[in-house]
């Protein structure tokens, strides 16, 4: 089986396959749709996974709710016998930002549930009458919001926070830093790169 299109085929039919055979009723499968050689290195978080054959790896998302660090697994095919010889176990995706395009969900068991007729209103802090907590009265209070590898429920939750400090907390908005990784880097004084925020 040389052609990449049916070793992946039937890398993705294997791994559903396994899934099905471990009852497993949570775990989203992504394919890498490329071949790895010996000598690269799969970076899971700060963990190294390295590639000692011709590789085809599947990622196996068993905890697709949870938030950053969770548990997750890496599935090593033989990309030339197609046997599954390694199950790594992980807590971060082979990607937290500049995920490439070959890199694809191809099996969802779960998904986040939607209710467009639920009201997010009792969220909202113009409906509280007064702060959980005391608020400062005096001087100047100054607030820093950092979120990493953003994703869309992140950039909610700073939105949140913000104007809670704002509308309960009365903080002025210009002493709220907000500081939100765009993906990108820039240049720093010792001659490598830091993270944009």
């Amino acid at each position: 089986m040389n052609n990449i299109d049916d070793i992946l085929t039937a890398v993705k039919n294997d791994a559903i396959q396994k899934l099905v055979d471990e009852v497993n009723t949570t775990t989203n499968l992504f394919i890498d749709g490329k071949i790895y050689s010996p000598g690269e290195i799969i970076y899971a978080g700060n963990q190294q996974i390295p590639i000692t054959k011709e590789t085809v790896m599947v990622f196996a998302d068993d905890k697709p709710f949870y938030n950053w660090s969770h548990p997750c697994r890496y599935f090593l095919y033989d990309a030339n016998t197609m046997t599954f010889p390694q199950v790594i176990p992980a807590s971060f995706p082979p990607y937290l930002v500049d995920t490439p395009a070959s890199f694809n969900e191809f099996h969802r068991q779960v998904s986040p549930a939607i209710d467009l007729d639920f009201s997010y209103s009792y969220l909202l802090p113009s409906n509280l009458s007064s702060p959980p907590f005391p608020a400062y009265k005096g001087g100047k209070r100054y607030a820093v919001l950092y979120s990493g590898a953003t994703q869309i429920w992140h950039l909610n939750d700073l939105e949140y926070l913000y104007r809670i400090l704002i509308e309960l907390y009365g903080f002025s908005p210009e002493n709220i830093y907000v500081l939100n990784y765009d993906g990108t880097y820039v240049p720093n004084d010792e001659g490598t790169n830091t993270p944009n925020y």
